[in-house]
């Protein structure tokens, strides 16, 4: 897809800051949260290492970008690093995921607890497929 000339390069933490220099574009995929944050909490300022190149975020991914998110299989909220000043519900609406089930009533609940939490601030809710792009 995105053409023949595309390099992709597994990230490898010995050499992670090198790769991000290189890359046009870094993609933190979904998976386990916790594990992406734990991966990554050894790198100083990360953040200033993504100026200027694309970041994509895909569930678990966008969790650690984000400011506050909630994490269904987790079952909590939790703080990001707000490296995305985004508060975030994905898979919002999901019935089923293979390992989590539940009901839209419940997810509402959850949409309801973040906005305590988070006051003022936005709420973004990301259902299956759906996406945000935010500039910085």
């Amino acid at each position: 897809y995105f053409g023949h000339d595309t390099i992709v390069e597994l990230a490898r933490p010995q050499e992670l800051i090198d790769q991000i220099k290189r890359a046009d574009v870094v993609y933190l995929h979904g998976g386990r949260t916790r594990s992406l944050v734990d991966t990554l909490k050894p790198f100083d300022e990360l953040e200033r290492h993504f100026e200027g190149k694309i970041v994509i975020g895909s569930s678990a991914g966008t969790n650690y970008l984000s400011k506050v998110y909630y994490s269904p299989k987790q079952q909590e909220m939790n703080e990001g690093t707000g490296i995305v000043p985004l508060n975030t519900i994905v898979h919002y609406g999901a019935t089923s995921d293979g390992d989590v089930s539940m009901p839209l009533s419940r997810w509402k609940e959850i949409a309801k607890e973040m906005q305590q939490r988070v006051g003022e601030e936005e709420v973004t809710l990301l259902p299956e497929g759906e996406f945000v792009v935010f500039e910085k």
